[in-house]
C-alpha cells in the first residue's frame, strides 16, 4: 500500500483519479503545482492533513472527497476553479477571510476556518 507521496518539485498537474484509493497517509505537495484533477486523492483514507499550494488554479471535484481521517485541508490562495464536494463534511477547511475558498464553503455549508 502507498504511504508517503513527495511529488517532483517541477510537476504542475495531478490527473484525474491519480491516486484514487490508495491509501496514502501523508501528502508533501510541490510549489509548481497548478492543477488537481478531479477525485485525485478519492477514498484515501489514510489522509489526516492537506496543505494546497499557492499556485494551484484549479482544484477538482471530489479531489479530496471521502478521506475519512482527512481533518484539515489548509488552502491559502484563491484557485480559479473550485470543483464540486472537493471534501467530505467531516473536514475543516482553513483559508483566508474574504476569499472565493471562503465564499465556496460557505455556499456549500462546510466547516471553516480562518487563516
Amino acid at each position: 500500500m502507498l504511504k508517503y507521496i513527495y511529488l517532483p518539485s517541477k510537476i504542475k498537474t495531478i490527473a484525474e483519479n491519480a491516486f484514487y484509493f490508495s491509501g496514502v497517509a501523508e501528502l508533501k505537495l510541490p510549489e509548481s503545482l497548478e492543477i488537481i484533477g478531479d477525485s485525485a486523492f478519492y477514498v484515501c483514507k489514510n489522509l489526516e492533513y492537506v496543505e494546497i499550494p499557492k499556485n494551484v488554479k484549479s482544484i477538482g471535484s471530489h479531489a479530496f472527497k471521502s478521506c475519512s481521517r482527512l481533518k484539515t485541508l489548509v488552502i491559502k490562495n484563491d484557485p480559479e476553479y473550485i470543483g464540486d464536494h472537493i471534501v467530505s463534511e467531516n473536514t475543516l477547511i482553513r483559508c483566508y477571510k474574504g476569499s472565493v475558498v471562503d465564499q465556496y464553503c460557505q455556499k456549500s455549508n462546510l466547516n471553516m476556518e480562518y487563516l
